[in-house]
């Protein structure tokens, strides 16, 4: 999942999100925002 689609995601439903990456700058740019990380 694209991060920015995440947040709108997030912000919709106003739930809370854990991503699945192994993508080291998206797992910090997530965490940044607040979403959990699993894989990093």
């Amino acid at each position: 999942m694209h991060l920015a689609t995440a947040l709108v995601w997030r912000d919709r439903t106003q739930q809370d999100l854990i991503m699945a990456t192994h993508d080291g700058g998206l797992a910090i740019a997530a965490r940044a925002y607040g979403i959990g990380v699993l894989g990093v």
